[in-house]
């Protein structure tokens, strides 16, 4: 897939969002090993869109905080969105993880890590600044920011038990600086390629991964969770599919001109609380 980096603008507008092929989709009923690389793959890829539309979200609230709530409430609703797109990725097997999944990271790098992310970089300082700057309207984003946390931590828990990141693993307790070797090779293992693209190319891509994550789940279903206990993530869980589905709408409503203005007020009202 094509991102702009997270400091360029997107390029001028092109009409309808574009549909790309995406050439890297493995065959996933081959195996339950090919099912997850593609699942860890079209999931991270997918994320990766969430969380430029969600920074974009969140920098146009923090401007202009006298008409932000539309915006934080759309932004609830994608970390939501986000949240689900980590349960769908690490939904294989602790035994497929350790074996497939996790060696390929380590052949990659030793220390292979999701904070490697240049799209996710800038993401918490923009969720703590709206809390900060806009506590009526970021109620929501506040919740479901605490439930993707947790979802973190029970996606952590089932995959590496007792266990430590690569990161960690590699890096022990001192202090962890990203280079840009390291941002490009995070890059790399997920196929993406960084040069400016227009919004609705961006929509484009992300509207397409969806609709084959909401396919892939219709013929084979999010496995029954270990973490019956914590609400949040089996709210998460037991809601999945609507939330993407409520995604892909909103993406279609964007793809028209509205970008994340006033037509996202109807998802934005109609979010279930937490």
């Amino acid at each position: 897939m094509t991102l702009p980096l997270p400091t360029q603008r997107f390029v001028g507008q092109c009409g309808q969002p574009t549909r790309t092929a995406i050439a890297e989709a493995a065959a996933f009923a081959v195996n339950e090993a090919e099912h997850a690389r593609y699942r860890w793959l079209l999931g991270h890829q997918a994320a990766f869109c969430v969380w430029r539309l969600l920074a974009d979200l969140l920098r146009s609230a923090l401007a202009q905080p006298d008409e932000a709530q539309p915006q934080v409430a759309v932004a609830a609703h994608l970390v939501d969105a986000y949240s689900v797109l980590l349960l769908y990725s690490g939904s294989c097997s602790t035994e497929i993880y350790h074996s497939t999944i996790r060696p390929e990271m380590i052949a990659a790098h030793p220390a292979f890590s999701g904070k490697w992310s240049r799209d996710y970089e800038p993401l918490p300082a923009l969720i703590r600044a709206s809390r900060s700057v806009l506590p009526a309207q970021a109620k929501g984003l506040a919740a479901s920011a605490k439930a993707n946390q947790l979802v973190h931590m029970a996606i952590a828990d089932k995959l590496v038990p007792q266990g430590q990141s690569l990161l960690r693993a590699a890096s022990g307790s001192g202090p962890v600086v990203t280079s840009e070797v390291e941002r490009d090779l995070f890059d790399q293992f997920f196929l993406v390629q960084r040069r400016p693209v227009s919004k609705e190319v961006l929509i484009g891509q992300l509207g397409e991964r969806l609709d084959r994550i909401a396919a892939d789940l219709m013929a084979s279903p999010l496995p029954e969770p270990p973490w019956r206990d914590t609400e949040p993530v089996m709210w998460l869980h037991r809601n999945s599919a609507g939330i993407l589905a409520e995604a892909t709408g909103w993406l279609r409503e964007v793809s028209v001109g509205d970008h994340a203005g006033t037509k996202g007020r109807t998802w934005a009202s109609s979010r279930t609380s937490l």
